[in-house]
């Protein structure tokens, strides 16, 4: 694919036009649309992604997954953008998932800090709390409040109904709570 620019936030209809005509083999109209949204998915990707590198590689697949299954997008379910978006965050999630180690390392708990917090031992309280967590409780916790999956995604992911995930994350914050109260 091409350099990539900052680009402003396209126009709905624009998007939807490219998608259509990309459904239909038009790979001007592919290029036009990977010119215009590879910026956004990046950030997208960047966000989620503990590194660049594995940003760039969800970014790629998400774009060859959208060629791929552009004649899916139905205009009356959601907009282009939200439908590319939802697209590319499955595919971030996927290669987070499928990494040789486990993106719910030390490291990654670290990360949780918030550069604002006055108690530099902020980042060991949160570890030592959240190992005190069962595998999938932990595992909801960190994909819902720092890769920001919803109920919805994070039942998909953890292959369990939705009130179960929900249960799941409100014992988690409430035993969190009280661990980092101690």
């Amino acid at each position: 694919m091409g350099q990539m620019v900052k680009a402003s936030r396209p126009a709905p209809d624009e998007l939807s036009d490219l998608l259509g005509a990309t459904a239909k083999g038009d790979r001007r109209a592919f290029r036009a649309l990977y010119d215009r949204v590879a910026p956004l998915l990046l950030g997208v990707c960047t966000r989620l992604a503990c590194d660049r590198e594995l940003a760039h590689e969800a970014l790629q697949e998400a774009m060859v997954r959208i060629w791929q299954k552009s004649h899916l997008f139905d205009p009356s379910k959601g907009t282009a953008l939200g439908w590319m978006v939802a697209i590319t965050r499955n595919c971030m999630f996927n290669m987070i998932d499928h990494r040789p180690h486990s993106p719910f390392d030390d490291a990654l708990v670290q990360t949780l800090e918030q550069p604002g917090l006055p108690d530099v031992g902020a980042a060991t309280d949160i570890l030592r709390c959240l190992g005190l967590l069962s595998d999938n409780h932990r595992r909801c916790i960190i994909l819902a409040y720092h890769y920001g999956l919803s109920y919805e995604e994070l039942a998909k992911q953890m292959a369990v109904p939705v009130n179960t995930v929900k249960t799941w994350i409100h014992r988690s914050v409430r035993q969190l709570k009280l661990c980092l109260e101690q």
